[in-house]
């Protein structure tokens, strides 16, 4: 044996080891980085805290009357509630006035805001490199805090989800970090946002690093900093506002190890609410309001306005949908909601859809962006109601009804957010009880899978692989080698005439997976394109598909031909936010349309990417 040889392998191992290990400057500069972005977030949430404790006051107790009932850990909780009665007139007109107040903020104030909530969290993540200006998230929180307090169905978890995140971002630019970093500081935010206003640190991590994507993915690199973040958030506002969970309930657990094939049924039963609550919410947006307003040209700030009073009139029926709606959540897990027999079953099904209905009126009026909180509502009615009727079919199988309601909230909420390890984490920290852990395993899992890729979040992308920022992490070596010709195979493609109306891709919509359309001449040259984006806002305006033309929508788009590098096509999609491009061929002549070949997308461009590089990885 040669002493030399081994002491050269030692040291070089030593070296390596050396090499491998942690950074601790930057382990360091992190910690004080989401340190800072949690206690300026968590400060920012006592703020709209106080300001949403404001607006209650004035808008629901002395304008319309009403006093809703709030959950025991909110502060204020244990004060005696103002007395007085809902008059009717209140309850109509007040949803209208701060319909009216919030539209005047959102048109006047932040015009150019297309996007809210978390939904503009996930944008900025996957497409903003890490930028979410802080200006729109506060307008929008003000108008969160006015739409609440006179109200509007919205949850006051988006608003600090977006601002919180919108701190994180503006810090990461004072510190001049990096794209890749300026996302972390963002997701940083959003998980302090989250934490704050939920009391719930941990689960307020795992939400920001696992929601901007649909499958079971997380952006791991945030996951430390944004734990450090949520913490520091949760201890800032527990400082003004104490260290309560938002719902108390006794000890609940599951009765009996039967009682898993009840929850296993809840599980497809929350897959379903969730489905339809996301449905309806869309719809209402889409297909109601958006072509009602323009077809009566209603200006922009006078839309939520009207929105409120549509709220009102159903308040007036139906007064449980009057804002958060938290308040009734706590009774229903007390088991004091409801009523006596099969009436109260009927009616805790009833308050669900009622409130996916409120809910889709806010939202649809363009009178708030915060969804998700309403659906903790929908999801503890709907297992307030299934625990009633269970406990009545099976009286020696069910014995704590009230279980249902905290796992129905878990499981709506991982539904359709995607994130089905938050759900379940956050059920416990908010309730501070771990004993429902394996109900809750099951039912978010099941709502998670059963809920397909129907998502409240259209910024969400599949996976790691279809977010543009992550585009730096594939081997450029192998897509630079690689030639569209390697991943492309011609197929048939729907096209369309640009002479053609806008009603013809419409219906093509629903009948074709595609989302970009070529527009081509009578010899299949290209001359544009139209994606779905292009004309989502008049899907279901059906005078306007009589009347537009396909060329007045067609817009110049990228292509790439056959010999390109795979590289350069997937910059492109990126680039341009597509999932196909156009592939065409060698043109007749200098300055002529070149012929179409085909349409290559982002899946298969990832499927020959993971066969190349699991090929390489796993050997022959």
């Amino acid at each position: 044996m040669n002493p030399g040889a081994g002491r050269e392998s030692s040291i070089s191992t030593l070296r390596a080891a050396l090499k491998s290990r942690p950074d601790i400057a930057y382990a360091g500069q992190w910690f004080f980085v989401a340190l800072l972005i949690g206690t300026a977030s968590g400060l920012a949430a006592v703020v709209f805290f106080k300001a949403l404790e404001w607006s209650v006051d004035w808008f629901s107790h002395q304008l319309a009357g009403i006093v809703p009932p709030v959950p025991r850990g909110d502060p204020g909780a244990d004060e005696p509630a103002p007395t007085s009665m809902p008059v009717w007139y209140g309850l109509l007109l007040v949803p209208a006035l701060g319909g009216l107040i919030a539209g005047v903020v959102t048109h006047f104030f932040n015009p150019d805001a297309e996007k809210g909530g978390t939904d503009a969290v996930l944008d900025a993540f996957h497409r903003q490199r890490g930028r979410l200006n802080v200006r729109s998230p506060l307008w929008k929180a003000l108008a969160s805090v006015v739409m609440i307090g006179s109200g509007g169905s919205v949850g006051r978890e988006g608003p600090m989800v977006s601002l919180g995140a919108a701190i994180g971002s503006a810090i990461g630019r004072l510190f001049k970090m990096p794209p890749r970093e300026r996302r972390i500081a963002l997701l940083t935010g959003a998980a302090a946002g989250f934490a704050s206003i939920f009391r719930a640190p941990l689960s307020g991590a795992i939400f920001a690093v696992e929601s901007p994507y649909r499958n079971p993915e997380f952006e791991y690199r945030a996951f430390v900093p944004a734990i450090i973040g949520a913490v520091a958030a949760y201890v800032t506002f527990g400082v003004f506002y104490e260290f309560h969970p938002v719902f108390e309930s006794v000890k609940l657990q599951l009765s009996h190890p039967l009682e898993l094939a009840l929850y296993a049924v809840f599980g497809l039963v929350c897959a379903g609410t969730g489905v339809l609550y996301v449905t309806i919410l869309h719809a209402a947006r889409e297909r109601v309001f958006e072509p009602f307003f323009r077809r009566v040209h209603v200006p922009v700030y006078l839309q939520p306005a009207i929105g409120g009073l549509v709220l009102g009139g159903l308040a007036i029926g139906v007064p449980w949908v009057w804002g958060t709606g938290y308040g009734w959540v706590q009774e229903a897990i007390d088991g004091t909601l409801g009523g006596p027999g099969w009436y109260g079953v009927f009616l805790l099904f009833a308050l669900a859809l009622a409130k996916v209905v409120a809910t889709s009126i806010t939202y649809g009026s363009r009178g708030g962006e915060g969804v998700f909180g309403p659906a903790f509502f929908v999801g503890a009615m709907v297992g307030a109601g299934y625990g009633q009727l269970a406990v009545r079919l099976f009286p020696d199988l069910v014995t704590q009804p009230g279980a249902y309601v905290l796992v129905g909230m878990s499981g709506v909420f991982a539904g359709i957010t995607k994130v089905p390890i938050a759900g379940l984490v956050m059920v416990c920290e908010i309730t501070d009880s771990y004993a429902l852990l394996l109900p809750l395993v099951l039912v978010c899992s099941l709502a998670y899978v059963f809920t397909g890729s129907v998502s409240l979040y259209r910024s969400q992308v599949g996976s790691r692989y279809d977010s543009p920022a992550n585009l730096g992490e594939y081997s450029t070596d192998v897509l630079s080698r690689l030639h569209v010709s390697d991943a492309f195979k011609p197929s048939e493609v729907t096209t369309v005439r640009g002479d053609s109306p806008i009603g013809d891709v419409v219906r093509l919509v629903a009948r074709t997976s595609q989302t970009t359309f070529p527009v081509v001449d009578g010899d299949q040259r290209l001359l544009g394109a139209v994606t779905v984006e292009d004309i989502r806002e008049i899907l279901f305006d059906t005078e306007i598909h009589r009347l537009v033309l396909v060329q007045e929508v067609a817009r110049p788009f990228p292509t790439v031909t056959v010999e390109a590098p795979l590289l350069e096509a997937l910059r492109k999609l990126t680039e341009e936010k597509v999932e196909e491009i156009p592939v065409v061929g060698p043109p007749a002549a200098a300055g002529a349309p070149p012929p179409l070949l085909g349409l290559l997308s982002r899946d298969q461009i990832l499927g020959l990417y993971r066969e190349q590089t699991e090929g390489s990885v796993l050997g022959p």
